[in-house]
């Protein structure tokens, strides 16, 4: 192992060899390593003055919307988050997730706000959360739906990212969304969802494709 690599880093490397199967390291000691301890400690170092604290007050004021709602912002975490964007979500998400699974638990969660709030928070209301973010049900948060609940204030979504949203969805460029247009998005991105039943949540007014307005009003309400 190179020089530059900490004592720490090479300890953790080796263990981690130990061709012996009784002497290796479960996942789970392996996740509570000092070297990776010390990474999460030097990660929160470069997170950018509050945005912890916004992104765990985003978290706690989800609104979940409705499932079309939610592949749409999802589409977009995806899709059309900056780079510097992405780079500082994951950060964040890091540093909560202690045991570096990533995956969230209620208790990373409630040991986040208490750190970044100085106050513990119920854990009535630490279930409520999980019942809007935990999308799937799965009583964790992963890193996707960490993001979409995270990623704007108030879940209003920037009116410019929606412009982008609906082009790509707008495959052909002809101002409005169709039900084909639909049905190949979804083809690649959530193939198991109906997209008929897509189409017509988003088609507010019925008369056969989906416009701008349309769009941006279904993703600005809790429909």
């Amino acid at each position: 192992i190179k020089d530059e690599v900490s004592d720490a880093a090479k300890d953790f490397l080796l263990s981690l060899l130990t061709s012996c199967p009784c002497s290796r390291p479960t996942a789970q000691e392996a996740l509570r390593h000092p070297w990776l301890d010390l990474a999460n400690k030097e990660i929160e170092k470069t997170l950018k003055n509050g945005s912890a604290f916004k992104a765990l007050n985003n978290l706690r004021n989800f609104e979940k919307g409705s499932k079309f709602k939610m592949i749409i912002c999802d589409f977009i975490a995806n899709k059309l988050l900056t780079d510097d964007e992405k780079s500082e979500i994951n950060k964040i998400f890091q540093a909560i997730d202690v045991n570096g699974d990533g995956l969230l638990q209620k208790s990373e969660v409630a040991a986040g706000y208490e750190k970044y709030f100085d106050k513990k928070i119920d854990p009535e209301e630490i279930d409520e959360m999980f019942d809007k973010v935990d999308l799937d049900g799965s009583g964790e948060i992963g890193y996707s739906e960490f993001v979409v609940a995270t990623m704007n204030d108030h879940n209003q979504i920037p009116r410019e990212k929606l412009c982008f949203a609906f082009k790509l969805f707008d495959l052909d460029g002809g101002g409005s969304i169709s039900l084909e247009e639909v049905r190949n998005i979804l083809k690649v991105t959530n193939p198991l969802v109906d997209p008929k039943e897509m189409f017509k949540h988003l088609d507010i007014n019925g008369d056969g494709e989906v416009n701008f307005d349309e769009f941006v009003d279904v993703m600005q309400s809790l429909r």
